[in-house]
């Protein structure tokens, strides 16, 4: 049986998830943003930053080392990327 503060202790980490998502849709479509402030909102939320990781270091992008740093996750996967995981979170 759960209690009530593990009841809002979740709701107030789906609400941290969904405002990191949030602030990294909004984002991936401002053409002024750098991969770099992408990252760094990524980096809010650690479940999402793993994912991301994770989704960068597939076989799909063929890449012969390991992506370890958001930044370069992003540069790998690209903000449409990224944008499409936001939305899926």
């Amino acid at each position: 049986m759960t209690t009530a503060r593990e009841r809002v202790r979740a709701r107030q980490e789906l609400a941290s998830r969904a405002g990191a998502a949030l602030r990294v849709l909004q984002l991936a479509d401002d053409p002024d943003t750098s991969a770099g402030d992408l990252a760094r909102a990524i980096g809010t939320d650690p479940l999402f930053a793993a994912r991301v990781l994770r989704t960068a270091n597939a076989a799909y992008y063929g890449l012969s080392g390991r992506v370890s740093t958001l930044a370069f996750a992003v540069s790998v996967m690209g903000f449409q990327g990224v944008r499409s995981l936001a939305v899926m979170a």
